[in-house]
């Protein structure tokens, strides 16, 4: 079964910046001092392209070697369901120690600061991360020591944070338009474009509290790299003649197109489209799965912040008319939660799974007779 990353349409506000400038500042200088979809803003939709990565696949690679259970923090924190890679549909790619031979991608180091060398892709080469792995990194960023994050979340966090500069956002409390009430000075290379307004909850915001991305910081991410990236593409036996077909999904507007597989495996160009809005808000994901058992597969969409779940089952064609069950009971709903599609009792159902990275625990929903996910039928908590 597919997992696609999605492409969402939505406004954000936060800053681009083409400049070849640290985005960060030295840390000790830094203490001293739904289903919804928005309209399209594009009177304010002003932003430099030249510093956006133009390829989804972006390879990353360490330039310090060990400190495995940090590096695997950072990991999950740039690949979870509410980063900004599964926001702009970005796969990151890799993860192994730097060669010396790069010359593009994202390279991470451990050292004594937080920062990131170049806004965006760096045209001269890898653009650079640095992470503070050290025991005391809670008390180098003050968001860490205000929200009492542990060590594993603050360096997540600040992962998520310089992240979000390597693909070419700049601090939002940098903004012209940012508001008397927050007093931080700016730091690091200022943006040249806005996109939406000013955003309070950014995790690129140093008057913002929460450590975590913002709706607006995912649905921006996924708004101003909708044009890079490729489409979310599910594949399944959809008419039931075996053989597996496509379907292209368009995340932004709901849209679908079926290329149904011929008799020699062959893909000739779209037999079925459908222009409605269905499963394209910023926080849902589009999956396939024979959950009804009638050997066509359908579609479920699952909002990952709610945890809501709508089921498209195919007709007899393999065509999606829209919603025909769904719930609303919040189920693998947390990150790092992901969801699994697979017949997991083997009675020709296809069910789901829910595994959280972090704890390594599963929950499995079995679907019923009618392909129906009513709840946790079995977990493990190891």
């Amino acid at each position: 079964m597919t997992n696609p990353q999605r492409v969402f349409i939505a406004l954000t506000s936060l800053l681009l910046a083409p400049c070849a400038l640290t985005a960060c500042d030295d840390p000790s200088e830094l203490e001293a001092s739904d289903e919804t979809t928005t309209d399209d803003d594009s009177e304010r939709l002003y932003y430099v392209s030249s510093t956006l990565w133009d390829d989804p696949d972006i390879s990353v690679c360490w330039l310090t070697s060990g400190q495995a259970t940090e590096k695997r923090w950072v990991r999950e924190a740039l690949l979870g369901q509410r980063s900004w890679a599964a926001s702009a549909n970005i796969n990151l790619l890799g993860w192994g120690s730097c060669t010396g031979s790069e010359t593009e991608g994202i390279q991470i180091r451990s050292g004594d600061q937080m920062v990131t060398n170049f806004l965006g892709q760096n045209p001269a080469g890898p653009t650079v991360i640095e992470l503070d792995f050290s025991a005391n990194t809670q008390q180098h960023w003050t968001r860490c020591t205000s929200n009492g994050l542990t060590r594993e979340e603050c360096i997540k966090t600040v992962a998520l944070h310089e992240f979000g500069h390597a693909l070419a956002f700049s601090h939002e409390h940098n903004r012209p338009d940012t508001p008397a009430s927050c007093t931080w000075s700016p730091q690091g290379t200022n943006g040249d474009s806005t996109y939406g307004e000013w955003d309070a909850d950014s995790i690129l915001n140093y008057c913002n509290t929460p450590p975590q991305l913002s709706g607006l910081d995912r649905r921006g991410a996924a708004r101003l790299y909708h044009q890079s990236v490729r489409p979310a593409p599910v594949s399944g036996d959809f008419n039931g003649d075996g053989h597996d077909d496509l379907l292209c999904h368009g995340t932004e507007t709901g849209f679908k197109w079926i290329d149904y597989a011929s008799a020699s495996g062959q893909f000739l160009g779209t037999d079925w489209s459908r222009d409605a809005n269905w499963c394209n808000s910023a926080t849902q994901r589009l999956f396939s799965g024979d959950f009804d058992g009638d050997g066509r597969e359908d579609l479920l969409c699952h909002d990952f912040q709610a945890g809501f779940k709508w089921v498209d089952y195919a007709n007899a064609s393999g065509q999606f008319l829209g919603t025909n069950w769904s719930t609303g009971n919040a189920w693998c709903d947390n990150d790092p939660q992901q969801l699994f599609i697979g017949d997991f009792d083997g009675d020709g159902h296809d069910d789901l799974l829910c595994h959280d990275s972090a704890t390594g625990y599963k929950w499995i929903d079995y679907a019923n007779a009618s392909g129906q996910f009513l709840g946790t039928n079995w977990l493990r908590d190891a």
